[in-house]
């Protein structure tokens, strides 16, 4: 059976998107991609500033590391702006340790905070033999860094990416995020490697973003705000009508009042810091259309007749408490219908739970909020690895 709640929060807002024009007619030749002189037109490149969360920073594979970072996308801009410009764009990245010769892999991707080594895992690979994701291991005589502490030495970072950033991290008074010290509980690990300060519990990333009075920025911040909530099976609450983060935990999702509030608030500083500065503010996808949910489908479980019997037989005494719940007025008869279990040859649903589903366990502990899953239902994608595999 499978945790998770049964609706997904999509966000609102216009989704980037790219045009693209087919030609009517054979004869029509459409010029190369990139064809023609580069040039940057009224953009001003001369200090290019990107801020947001782990999609800025070149996260990947369930980590931070050296590969991810020199691929991301505001590197990659960088390069292009280089091109427009024929000027060398220096832009500056929090790069992991890499010096192979000393046993340091930046492209390990496990960071060791505080003293504790697993805090920050390591990359996931794909093992092509189970077709299963798992950890790398780490070689012997790596040298694994300490992230809570060192800091990067006040260099200023182009790169403002911070994995794990919702909007309200990046302003004051959200306190602490970039103080050094395993004991500070509101720091972000990754952006204690490179704040201003790591002994200033006021550090900012907008702060530090802001100080470097960028002529061009990027802006992509808030899909933390919803991804924790939806990525984790909606384990977190939905905040709206609470504006105080200080009360929120790791897999909420934020309040729009606040979200809006905390995005004004970062664009107000960058133009604050410089008025003629220019900028992108990239826009929020729906979530809910990545590969996270769209490849495990709610129908997973093939099964013979001889299994499907055997699971009628193991969910008909849960099958009659929902029908005896039914006849005691407790459910509605749409709800019923809903959470009877039955299994046929051929694809199967899964078993989910559902905690919008009327509590019933007063009638019976083992009439749980239970029921097979539909097409409007989204199955995490870390739910494959154990689907068909038997309980132990």
């Amino acid at each position: 059976m499978i945790a998770m709640k049964n609706q997904m929060i999509k966000l609102a807002g216009v989704v980037v998107t790219c045009a693209v024009i087919s030609a009517c007619s054979s004869e029509v030749s459409t010029p190369a991609l990139n064809s023609g002189p580069a040039s940057s037109g009224t953009a001003d490149f001369t200090k290019f500033v990107s801020i947001g969360d782990s999609l800025t920073a070149g996260y990947a594979d369930g980590t931070l590391y050296l590969l991810g970072q020199q691929n991301s996308f505001p590197n990659i801009l960088a390069q292009q702006m280089a091109d427009a410009d024929d000027v060398a764009v220096d832009f500056v990245q929090p790069l992991l340790a890499h010096d192979l010769e000393a046993g340091v892999d930046g492209n390990f991707g496990a960071l060791d905070v505080g003293g504790t080594p697993d805090l920050i895992k390591s990359r996931f690979v794909l093992n092509t033999e189970t077709e299963a994701p798992e950890r790398l291991v780490a070689p012997e005589g790596l040298v694994i860094p300490d992230v809570i502490g060192t800091g990067l030495n006040g260099t200023a970072f182009n790169n403002m990416g911070v994995p794990g950033a919702a909007s309200f991290h990046l302003l004051p008074p959200f306190p602490g995020y970039g103080e050094q010290g395993s004991l500070n509980v509101t720091a972000n690990p990754y952006f204690v490697r490179f704040s201003s300060d790591i002994n200033d519990a006021n550090v900012t990333v907008i702060g530090d973003a802001a100080a470097q009075t960028p002529s061009f920025y990027t802006l992509w911040i808030g899909n933390i705000d919803t991804l924790s909530y939806v990525t984790s099976g909606g384990i977190g609450d939905d905040q709206k009508g609470n504006v105080n983060f200080g009360t929120y935990g790791q897999y909420d999702i934020t309040d729009p009042d606040l979200f809006a509030a905390s995005y004004t608030g970062i664009v107000a500083e960058m133009t604050a810091a410089n008025s003629a500065v220019q900028g992108v503010l990239i826009n929020l996808a729906d979530v809910t259309t990545i590969p996270f949910f769209t490849t495990v489908p709610y129908n997973a479980v093939p099964l013979d007749q001889a299994t499907a019997d055997a699971l009628n037989g193991a969910y008909a005494p849960y099958n009659a408490g929902v029908a005896g719940a039914l006849a005691g007025d407790f459910i509605t008869a749409d709800e019923a219908a809903l959470r009877t279990i039955t299994f046929a040859e051929g694809q199967n649903a899964v078993v989910i739970f559902d905690e919008d589903l009327t509590d019933i366990t007063f009638i019976d502990a083992g009439l749980v909020n239970m029921r097979q899953a539909n097409a409007n239902d989204l199955v995490l994608l870390t739910a494959a690895q154990f689907i068909g595999v038997e309980a132990v």
